[in-house]
């Protein structure tokens, strides 16, 4: 029998214009998740779902065909030192802005470990 990848659905927010969307990551092995495709997802779907909860934490690969956030095209993700929460990779020179904390700070390079974000 040929076993199920095991996938997650976070939410993520675009850091120019705040508006959320799902990304769904597959388990590529115990230290690693690909990022697999972006896609609309309001808070409420989010919540319903369970997915404004997921936690994952590791090595980001992305899939040859992933779209990145819908409304600006990024296709990588930065973690909130704040909130831990994700969103995509926007900055102001060196400068990140939380689009959900409001916090800002300089980007550090690593594992990534995120909340997913959701409406509290």
């Amino acid at each position: 029998m040929q076993k199920i990848p095991e996938a997650v659905v976070a939410v993520c927010r675009c850091t120019q214009n705040k508006l959320q969307y799902g990304v769904e990551f597959q388990r590529v092995d115990a230290g690693t998740w690909r990022a697999q495709w972006a896609f609309p997802l309001s808070l409420k779907e989010a919540k319903f779902e369970g997915f404004d909860t997921t936690r994952i934490e590791g090595n980001i690969v992305y899939d040859p065909h992933f779209n990145g956030c819908l409304t600006c095209h990024e296709k990588g993700f930065t973690v909130c030192g704040s909130c831990k929460k994700l969103s995509c990779p926007s900055l102001d020179g060196e400068i990140f802005h939380c689009p959900w904390c409001g916090a800002s700070g300089r980007v550090t390079y690593g594992k990534i470990a995120f909340q997913a974000g959701g409406d509290y």
